[in-house]
């Protein structure tokens, strides 16, 4: 068995010479000595990008590891393990994760890819380590539901289309309209968070992303009238949606924590998000 300082006998280096006093000298100091600096061989540069770094290169392993196994194909089709971080990275579509379940108190955001930072207008230094309730505005409703779809998801295990509005990290409201959400597990099989793509979505002033939106439909035909039956069978689903909401709330004693509350008002919104999309287009026309 080899113990500590058997290397010495190996020609290492070489034996001291019988009787020989040690003598210990003070090596000079080159450069003047001080702390390393970034950039050394102990402290090396940080990457260019965030899809270089080493812990982001295995987050998002495991994030495209557990889309595989909960949605049951791969979040890339033919994309090699090794290109998985640039290509995740730079992907028309938006990716988020948080660390909700992972750690006590808020989650938070733990990785958002190019297309996502762009949606919710920051950067990765500023958006990483930021509360992933920030991009959903303060108002009870709003942050009932995505309480309600987050804790769905990581009781079940399994992922799940959502719609829902959120805002971007300076207040712009935006519509998802196609989002999917599963729960990102480690090796053992722990949660280790959630992470969302998401495909489609519209900002109020019309403009649209992901690979999946289409071009607003041409809600306000040509023909005026036409174009007010239309907003107001709109308005009226709303108000119709409203009042369901409200009758959970009023009449049968529900609360936001109720899943049919919960449900009722993600209809409500997207509601909504469907007739403020027909105000919009006949109001340019």
């Amino acid at each position: 068995m080899v113990v500590a300082g058997s290397m010495l006998s190996r020609g290492c280096c070489s034996a001291r010479p019988a009787k020989q006093p040690l003598q210990v000298c003070a090596a000079k100091k080159k450069g003047g000595g001080g702390k390393k600096q970034a950039g050394s061989k102990m402290f090396p540069p940080k990457p260019p990008n965030p899809w270089q770094e080493t812990s982001v290169i295995m987050h998002t392993l495991l994030l495209v590891e557990s889309y595989r196994r909960q949605v049951g194909k791969p979040i890339m089709e033919d994309v090699e393990i090794a290109d998985a971080a640039k290509t995740l990275f730079e992907a028309p579509f938006a990716v988020f994760s948080h660390n909700r379940g992972a750690t006590e108190g808020p989650a938070k955001y733990t990785y958002a890819n190019q297309a996502g930072l762009d949606l919710f207008e920051t950067s990765w230094d500023e958006f990483v380590g930021t509360e992933s309730s920030k991009t959903t505005a303060n108002d009870v409703d709003l942050q009932a539901d995505r309480e309600g779809l987050i804790e769905s998801i990581a009781a079940a295990g399994k992922a799940r289309k959502w719609q829902g509005k959120r805002q971007s990290l300076k207040g712009r409201p935006v519509w998802i309209e196609d989002g999917l959400l599963w729960n990102i597990e480690g090796p053992s099989g722990k949660t280790l968070g959630q992470a969302t793509i998401i495909n489609a979505w519209e900002f109020e002033d019309g403009t649209r992303g992901g690979p999946a939106s289409e071009p607003a439909p041409p809600a306000a035909a040509e023909n005026g009238a036409a174009a007010e039956e239309q907003l107001a069978a709109a308005e009226a689903a709303v108000q119709e949606q409203a009042d369901a909401v409200r009758d959970l709330k009023d009449n049968q004693g529900l609360t936001n924590a109720d899943p049919e509350v919960k449900a009722a008002v993600t209809e409500l919104l997207a509601r909504k998000s469907k007739l403020e999309s027909l105000q919009r287009w006949a109001e340019s026309k």
